[in-house]
């Protein structure tokens, strides 16, 4: 296994640069916020996307997270923004930006929490770029998913159905369109930059033999995505969706019988196959991280596939035959996006427990998008390939 060398000549970002600046930050910005309250900085959570942390300001519990740039950590870290240098002076302006990253989710929670459903994690505050929210204790969706797989397909659908009201109202702010699936794909497997990106998945992670079967692997499915049309949405077809819609920022605190709580939102305006393409695909990949058994697997598909019969309901053969091609598409390329990037990532950076897992064993995940892909080319009904991609949910248990 090798690492990719810091070249000081570069002077690409470190941990220590990036995670020291962002813990000051959040220090200062508590400081200033509560000046007569002592403040202890707890654990740090991993992310690929900012830097996390608990924290305790007297007797009240809350979350910190600080972005840098509004880029993910693995861009930054693998120098996408360039020098540190660069980085640090661009970040002092861009935390005044009333269209910063944490700005516009502060926005779209207090939006939230103004319409009193779906359920959102309130704002504590927002300085210095740093975004304190309140902490929703309890199980994650994904949490009860693998505790309860019998279940999924309820609590896919109770989930699902409380963006209801979502889906039909008017957000006068600022979108977070950085969270497009399409779009991210799109930036990240683009020209040279992209070629370059995919010559180092897996050279910090991985034996030189399984980062060169990972990256055979997943060139030809770019390029397959790449070919396959996702088709124009209408713009009567476009709602409000809440744009991040993984399993694990969807939290039950009263147990899976009551409303649950969103956090981490990214409001935009596009077709509702966005949310349901993310909610499976990430469903898809904490069970393939999580080693539980195949018969969890299985329990878990067929919640997958009855969720997706909800999101279909009485649609006829060729609208049925387009939403399911859409939303597979969609699943596919949410794979890849963050299977890349926990693969790119510098052996340096603390991945969380899933990315961790999915990085040190990616290949069945990548044969699962790579086998439902393939029939997407093909003359075949998108049932077929649906059900490709079904079979191999049920196989990515132990």
């Amino acid at each position: 296994m090798r690492d990719i060398p810091h070249d000081s000549s570069t002077a690409y970002p470190t941990t220590g640069d990036v995670f020291g600046y962002a813990s000051e930050q959040i220090h200062r910005a508590a400081a200033e916020m509560w000046p007569h309250v002592p403040v202890f900085l707890g654990k740090h959570i991993p992310s690929v996307t900012g830097y996390v942390h608990h924290l305790q300001v007297g007797d009240r519990p809350m979350y910190a997270k600080h972005s840098m740039l509004g880029g993910s950590l693995v861009a930054i870290l693998t120098g996408a923004y360039g020098t540190w240098e660069t980085v640090a002076k661009r970040q002092a302006a861009y935390v005044d930006a009333p269209d910063s990253l944490l700005a516009r989710e502060a926005k779209q929670l207090a939006f939230l929490a103004s319409g009193g459903k779906p359920q959102a994690c309130a704002v504590i505050g927002l300085r210095r770029g740093v975004l304190f929210t309140e902490p929703v204790p309890g199980p994650t969706l994904s949490t009860l998913m693998l505790t309860s797989p019998a279940e999924a397909g309820h609590l896919l659908v109770r989930a699902w159905s409380e963006l209801a009201s979502l889906r039909s109202r008017n957000f006068p702010g600022e979108e977070i369109a950085e969270r497009s699936i399409a779009g991210t794909f799109r930036r990240k497997f683009n020209g040279l930059s992209g070629e370059t990106y995919l010559g180092r998945l897996g050279v910090a992670r991985l034996p030189d033999e399984t980062s060169s079967e990972v990256i055979a692997l997943i060139r030809p499915l770019i390029l397959r995505l790449h070919r396959v049309p996702l088709g124009p949405t209408a713009a009567e077809d476009k709602v409000l969706v809440y744009g991040d819609l993984k399993p694990e920022h969807i939290v039950f605190p009263d147990g899976p019988d009551k409303a649950p709580y969103f956090i981490d939102p990214g409001l935009m305006r596009a077709d509702p196959s966005v949310d349901a393409a993310k909610l499976i695909s990430r469903t898809t990949l904490s069970l393939a991280a999580s080693g539980a058994s195949a018969v969890a697997a299985k329990g878990i598909a067929l919640g997958i596939q009855e969720f997706v019969r909800t999101l279909l309901g009485n649609a006829d053969r060729l609208r049925r035959d387009a939403m399911l091609r859409r939303l597979l598409v969609l699943w596919c390329m949410d794979t890849i996006n963050i299977m890349t990037t926990y693969l790119s990532a510098p052996s340096a950076v603390p991945l969380p427990v899933q990315g961790r897992r999915l990085a040190e064993d990616p290949l069945p995940v990548l044969r699962l998008v790579n086998a439902a892909s393939d029939l997407l080319t093909t003359r075949s009904e998108s049932t077929a390939a649906w059900e490709r991609a079904l079979d191999g949910v049920s196989g990515v248990g132990a």
